[in-house]
């Protein structure tokens, strides 16, 4: 029994390093710092995934209002 929780413990914590790693790829990709959003995604889970979705995009060109 406890061979199986370790085992899923396993899978879980991979799973949230993959998904933590494409995220924090993502706020890159945004013009915000990689190791913070990392964090937040590997710790929080979807809290943080949904963080990453909201965050404003730094390297789009500003768009001017007349």
């Amino acid at each position: 029994m406890v061979g199986i929780i370790i085992v899923v413990a396993l899978v879980y914590f991979s799973i949230c390093l993959a998904a933590a790693s494409k995220f924090a790829d993502i706020a890159e990709l945004k013009g915000h710092g990689r190791k913070p959003w990392f964090a937040w995604c590997f710790w929080f889970g979807l809290a943080g995934w949904l963080m990453v979705v909201a965050l404003p995009d730094r390297s789009a060109p500003q768009q001017k209002i007349l």
